[in-house]
């Protein structure tokens, strides 16, 4: 049954006491539809939804159930119910037997041990090694999310510290000594948190999002593409997408900065309205005002007028015609998993022989986890911009792959791995915009003022590194 959050936001309403009942409802599917089918005779055929009681009195709390099974929302004592809609008692449930007797087991059992080792597993997961969350473990860490709401704040913000605190000594390492895997590592974990921190804040009810925003840029797009690696982009961008009409005008107030400060500035801002008209077609005529091109010419340098050009031509053909710019985003999804499952045992469903074999949910992705360079590479920002239309209809966890698929290729952390990751960073221009000046007293035996721990004139102060 799909997780609804709206019901989940709802949950503050009730007493520690009632939300254990309400939960264990909610993760017992079966049981709910034991519920409604053992009423059904008394419920009114025409009864699209039903309320079930928490407590003896009539006055509430009480938990909306729609007749398929599916949570709508939650009711706080005194609220008043619509007209008409059926109410399942809390002493009617507390006096079935026989065949019911599971209902009272549910509402006796102290599963609290449980839940919290199961919380327990996926906050580990995240902080440890977010990069190889399945798709299993980000659905239940987005269901619970309302419930440690706090805790995915916190973690949030310090990934976001993370990566930027330690994105310009790790662009600059060549050869990793220990001290340098140390911050390979906590880069690696701090900028996949973020992209899982990105999806899961966008859900936020209470808009909390709009806390991450600085200098006048949106964080959430911002700084997920500014790592310069693919799937964590592509997390920010779609997390955009999922906000949607509150950050149009943050877009908008950035495109008219006539000096934007690097490519980033440009990209993320183009790619999230382009999600953002792609999820919500309302959207799509605003969003087409924004990036018309008198705007963009009014970008100080050329350069950037011309790349913001470019990108806005591809991106508005998408938004007319979304089949005509993603192809290349599924073939390269193709061929990725043709190549990952060529290890998989014989007769598993997750191994293919043949591209035309993978079917296109898969093939996306498969290509969502691609490593590509977008930033100073065709080909990559290509992928990126083919992405957009289905990242506007995606759901966010089909970012992720499945377990069955990562149980057979689940590699450990190597500094080699996030090397290759930085790539993009290590040959763009972020590395020479961010680039720490030298004093004018630092000599060339002198530690290098970037933090590296190396010879400043065998790190930044190398001609070879400076090109």
């Amino acid at each position: 049954m799909p997780h609804d959050h709206h019901f989940l936001s709802r949950l503050d309403r009730v007493t520690d006491q009632q939300l254990q009942l309400a939960l264990n409802l909610y993760r017992d599917h079966e049981l709910v539809r034991l519920i409604l089918d053992y009423f059904g005779t008394a419920l009114p055929p025409d009864a699209d939804t039903v309320a079930i009681s928490l407590v003896d009195s009539g006055r509430g709390p009480h938990i909306l159930v729609a007749r398929n099974g599916h949570f709508v929302t939650c009711l706080a004592e005194g609220m008043v119910l619509a007209q008409g809609t059926p109410v399942i008692k809390r002493e009617q449930l507390d006096r079935l037997g026989g065949s019911m007797q599971v209902v009272r087991d549910a509402i006796a059992s102290d599963e609290y041990e449980q839940r919290r080792e199961r919380m327990h597993r996926i906050t580990d997961r995240i902080l440890d090694s977010p990069d190889r969350l399945t798709r299993e473990e980000f659905e239940t860490a987005l269901a619970v999310s309302p419930l440690l709401d706090e805790w995915f704040g916190k973690v949030f913000g310090r990934a976001v510290e993370g990566v930027f605190g330690l994105r310009d000594l790790v662009a600059c390492i060549r050869k990793p000594g220990s001290r340098e895997r140390d911050a390979l590592r906590e880069w690696w974990r701090c900028a996949w948190t973020l992209g899982v921190g990105s999806m899961i804040r966008a859900h936020d009810p209470q808009g909390r999002w709009e806390q991450l925003s600085n200098d006048g840029r949106c964080f959430m797009s911002f700084c997920t593409v500014s790592q310069g690696v693919a799937p964590i982009a592509l997390r920010g961008l779609w997390a955009a997408g999922k906000v949607g009409e509150p950050l149009v005008e943050s877009y908008r107030v950035e495109l008219d900065c006539e000096h934007p400060r690097d490519k980033v500035d440009v990209l993320h801002s183009i790619a999230s309205l382009a999600v953002i008209a792609h999820r919500n077609p309302m959207l799509a005529p605003q969003v087409r005002e924004i990036l018309q091109l008198d705007r963009l010419r009014r970008i100080a340098s050329p350069q950037m007028a011309a790349y913001a050009g470019k990108l806005v031509e591809v991106l508005l053909r998408g938004i007319d015609e979304p089949s005509s710019i993603g192809h290349s985003f599924v073939d390269n999804g193709r061929a990725r998993a043709v190549e990952r499952s060529k290890d998989f045992p014989v007769g598993s469903p997750f191994r293919f022989e043949r591209k035309e074999d993978v079917p296109e949910p898969i093939a996306c992705s498969y290509a969502a986890n691609l490593l590509v360079d977008f930033l100073n590479t065709d080909a990559g920002l290509e992928h990126l911009i083919c992405a957009t239309p289905w990242l506007g209809r995606a759901r966010p966890e089909e970012l992720l792959l499945p377990g069955a698929c990562l149980q057979h290729h689940r590699a450990t952390w190597s500094a080699e791995q996030t090397m290759e990751a930085l790539a993009p960073l290590r040959r763009g221009f972020l590395r020479s915009a961010h680039r720490p000046a030298a004093s004018p007293k630092t000599g060339p035996n002198e530690p290098c003022p970037c933090g590296s721990g190396r010879k400043f004139k065998k790190c930044c102060g190398d001609p070879a590194s400076r090109t």
